[in-house]
């Protein structure tokens, strides 16, 4: 027998063929080293070099010339601008007090301190030059990352950009390359900006759809429905769907306008069809309806009646019925929602329970800025088999719950959930930790990067690989698109 938490909800097999059912910054010695093989990648390492060896030179000599001006403090910052380029270089080195041990590896001494500017005539021109030679090299490193884009690694190309970085810390070319952006005076991550704009109008978006949906108007109750022995009550339709219901019209006509509203938000936000399936049907019911809905619905399998007798509703069949019997209307009507926007996430972008984090997050978050919960979570009847749940979902039910604050916390742990892992994941192997990283990458990607989610969701729909969609798209590897993320959380509390 399928075991169940209630709030989940329950996806036929029959519906869902295709898814059986729903740091260092300075570079080291070996920095230089090609791939080998890789021509491209030998043409990338030799045309640095050249960059560098042109370079290390002029910084040098500024070094020395600022030493003997007494600019100690300006000659320091270019010795450690000359060893970040060049680890093993001698009079750099030895300059700052580093020896090396036996092992070969360089250590500081611990009497060295950073110098102070003795001398003050010349100073601004020689920070001046200083600067010129650095951004001289930023620019040739940044035409050749770019000559280089479709052959370097994305994590080489990281490791390249935060080593200037390191050089040039305020330089706004460099942090527009890593996808920074001054803010209120801040550095911050690109995408941290779009969404502290984009997040404040997903509420009056959601509220603007509502308000635009139509008022839904009496539907007819067809013979085989009444056939059921459901105490029918309440019978609404919009041009998308139809509601059902033995829980009240207030409830029965809140759900059709939030289920077609959810049509319009679906098309706002990710530019999918957003359209409900012809023939679409919600059943609502009180639960005590449940076991005669299970039993009397023609044509399901032994084994969906028993899933759906686990579950809080879920798909009846293949005619695009679903039904909803949670406890509690408002576990209905997020059902209800989770359940239509379900559909254009399958048939807009072929999102199914294959692809775990994008179903539950995109899903999780959406409905939730439509109306107000999160208590809708699915699984796949195959195989599935029940997490057990902690402290951290107890967390997430409670009323008031910011689940970007738990993924925050989460993700700073020690035994945080991996991106890589998450990627890969279907709906049934997801635990709670998943689930709620899910729900973060989803605001990552809706609110950070809104016209790039809708290519994402479409390549890795079609079948092909998340991390190589995630990183080709993107532009950074997936640890870095992970620590991203994390620095997205901060910095859009």
């Amino acid at each position: 027998m399928i075991l169940l938490h209630r709030w989940r909800a329950f996806l036929s097999s029959r519906v869902l063929p295709c898814c059986l059912f729903l740091g260092g910054l300075f570079c080291s010695a070996t920095h230089l080293t090609a791939t080998p093989g890789d021509r491209r990648e030998d043409s990338f390492a030799l045309a640095r070099r050249e960059l560098v060896e042109t370079c290390l030179p002029r910084l040098s000599a500024l070094a020395q010339e600022c030493r003997k001006k007494r600019f100690y403090g300006e000659a320091d910052a270019l010795w450690k601008a000359v060893i970040a380029l060049d680890p093993n270089h001698a009079a750099g080195r030895k300059a700052l007090r580093y020896f090396k041990r036996r092992g070969g590896a360089w250590y500081q001494s611990k009497g060295y301190h950073q110098p102070k500017n003795r001398g003050k005539q010349g100073l601004e021109s020689a920070r001046m030059s200083s600067r010129q030679e650095l951004e001289s090299l930023r620019d040739g490193m940044l035409d050749l990352l770019e000559a280089s884009r479709g052959s370097l690694g994305a994590r080489r190309r990281e490791g390249e950009l935060a080593l200037l970085t390191e050089l040039l810390p305020q330089d706004a070319a460099l942090r527009s390359a890593i996808g920074e952006e001054l803010h209120e005076g801040q550095w911050m991550l690109s995408e941290s900006v779009t969404a502290l704009h984009r997040r404040r109008a997903f509420p009056h978006l959601a509220a603007a759809c509502l308000r635009m949906a139509p008022e839904p108007r009496e539907a007819r109750i067809r013979p085989e429905e009444s056939a059921l022995g459901i105490p029918w009550d309440a019978a609404k339709q919009t041009d998308a769907l139809r509601v059902i219901g033995s829980t009240g019209e207030l409830e029965v006509t809140h759900a059709a306008r939030v289920s077609h509203a959810v049509g319009d938000y679906f098309r706002t936000v990710l530019a999918g069809a957003g359209k409900h399936r012809a023939g679409f049907t919600l059943y609502l019911l009180e639960n005590s309806h449940k076991a005669a809905m299970i039993a009397n619905w023609p044509g399901l399998d032994q084994t969906t009646r028993k899933g759906l007798a686990a579950a809080d509703g879920g798909w009846l069949g293949q005619n695009n019925r679903l039904a909803e019997w949670g406890p509690s209307s408002s576990r209905r009507v997020d059902g209800a929602a989770r359940q239509s926007l379900g559909t254009m996430l399958m048939d807009s972008f072929g999102i199914t329970g294959r692809q775990g984090w994008a179903w539950e997050g995109i899903g999780l978050y959406m409905v939730h800025e439509l109306v107000g919960t999160r208590l809708t979570w699915f699984f796949e009847s195959e195989g599935y088999q029940p997490q057990l749940t902690g402290g951290l979902w107890a967390r997430l039910q409670a009323p008031r719950a910011d689940w970007l604050a738990e993924a925050r916390t989460l993700l700073e742990s020690a035994d945080r959930p991996s991106l890589v892992y998450l990627l890969g994941r279907t709906i049934n192997a997801m635990r709670e930790e998943d689930v709620l990283l899910a729900y973060a990458l989803a605001a990552y990607l809706l609110e950070g990067h809104p016209k790039l989610t809708p290519i994402i969701l479409t390549r890795i729909g079609a079948g092909e690989q998340p991390v190589r969609v995630f990183e080709d798209i993107l532009g950074y590897s997936v640890q870095h698109i992970e620590s991203r993320l994390v620095r997205f959380l901060d910095e859009t509390r």
